[in-house]
């Protein structure tokens, strides 16, 4: 780690003991309509939810909800790479499209990705970051930026689905600290 020094300098520190991430919960569903973590404790810095190696089963995407907040307290930037670059803006009830496929190609097969929330405890809005990607004859990998405006410490994160789809994979909770 850095650490400034007093006359405008840096200098190195030694890490403290004790830092670093913390499996909270997994999870492996296998032709699941919905996938929740709840009761997630609030004695970290940061926490980050990771997907691998997910199949979804027919056209459509899923969201991640903060809280089963549903107002319009989601605000995004996506950066897409798929056949046509493309930003899209959003407001929303919750997260868009952490997995994805495109309604002519599915199912979308091997889809990773992985999304941070950051001070998620804190009593302000909520920075969270992400990508993801998937394998499919339609690859959509994208990076996502946004703001999770509730105030109230995030305890709960949801994946919504679009549509009739289900998902198989394996899904992982980390705490940062």
């Amino acid at each position: 780690s850095l650490q400034a020094k007093g006359s405008g300098g840096v200098t190195f520190a030694t890490r403290a003991a004790g830092g670093g991430m913390t499996l909270i919960a997994t999870a492996t569903p296998s032709g699941a309509t919905s996938l929740s973590f709840t009761s997630i404790p609030g004695t970290y810095k940061h926490l980050v939810v990771m997907w691998s190696d997910v199949t979804q089963s027919a056209a459509g995407y899923w969201n991640i909800r903060c809280n089963n907040d549903t107002t319009a307290n989601y605000h995004y930037l996506w950066i897409r790479d798929d056949v046509v670059a493309s930003t899209v803006f959003g407001n929303d009830s919750d997260i868009y499209a952490c997995i994805s496929n495109s309604t002519s190609t599915f199912p979308i097969n091997r889809a990773s990705g992985s999304f941070t929330f950051w001070r998620y405890t804190e009593a302000q809005i909520k920075l969270m970051t992400g990508i993801r990607s998937g394998i499919s004859t339609f690859l959509r990998s994208s990076d996502v930026v946004g703001n999770y405006l509730g105030t109230a410490a995030i305890t709960q994160l949801d994946f919504i689905r679009s549509s009739t789809q289900t998902i198989t994979g394996n899904f992982y909770l980390y705490g940062v600290s």
